[in-house]
């Protein structure tokens, strides 16, 4: 018979979240116990954005600039920075975002790279009855 590995993984997660005049600051990371599964060793997320209303308070607008961070093999540190765009307009929602903007070379899992710099463009828009 043939014995499948046993993977368990269990984090201790913390974060701080501050709001004041638009501006809202995120900050979540993580923090493993146990961790038989991939290489990383410590991962987080750090968010600055920014929310207005325009126009009579008809078109909301979010910028944000996000850096996650990934701790590989207690000796690589990656962090691959994002910029996200949101406006708002009644039901309608445009959403730009560039992901990895330096365009980081970094694995979360090995022998599974990352993706490149990349762009996202997208409307949304909710129809209701």
């Amino acid at each position: 018979t043939c014995a499948l590995p046993i993977y368990k993984i269990s984090f201790l997660e913390m974060g701080i979240d501050y709001r004041m005049n638009g501006f809202q600051v995120k900050s979540f990371f993580n923090v493993p116990y146990e961790y038989t599964f991939a290489e990383v060793y410590y991962t987080g997320k750090h968010n600055i954005s920014y929310t207005s209303m325009f126009f009579n308070n008809h078109l909301q607008i979010q910028a944000s600039i996000q850096s996650r961070y990934f701790w590989e093999s207690k000796k690589n540190i990656y962090f691959p920075l994002d910029f996200l765009f949101f406006a708002q307009l009644g039901d309608a929602v445009v959403h730009f975002t560039i992901e990895n903007i330096f365009n980081t070379k970094y694995y979360v899992v090995p022998f599974y790279p990352m993706p490149d710099r990349n762009l996202r463009l997208g409307v949304t828009w909710e129809f209701l009855n």
